[in-house]
């Protein structure tokens, strides 16, 4: 299975979220996973992964610390010091 999803991920760039909740993931697939993500050719793109409860703390603490280097950083773009036009007396 978790070469299948690592086929998913590295070919989906659009989908950036699973739910992988209800599915029978192991300590060592999300393990996997994480290292799939890390990887920003194949899984850079992936922002947000839910994983079963069962999965230890430490490999689900890793998982959420790969996934946070992966969000893009806010800000950069836009308009600077544009505000509202003064009315005109």
């Amino acid at each position: 299975m978790i070469r299948k999803l690592s086929f998913t991920i590295s070919k989906n760039k659009k989908l950036v979220k699973y739910d992988l909740k209800f599915n029978s993931i192991s300590t060592e697939g999300v393990d996997k996973i994480r290292e799939i993500i890390e990887n920003p050719e194949e899984g850079g793109h992936v922002t947000e992964i839910e994983v079963p409860e069962r999965v230890e703390k430490e490999a689900y603490d890793k998982l959420k610390a790969a996934l946070a280097n992966n969000k893009p950083k806010k800000g950069g773009k836009g308009k600077k010091g544009k505000g509202k036009k003064k009315k005109k007396a």
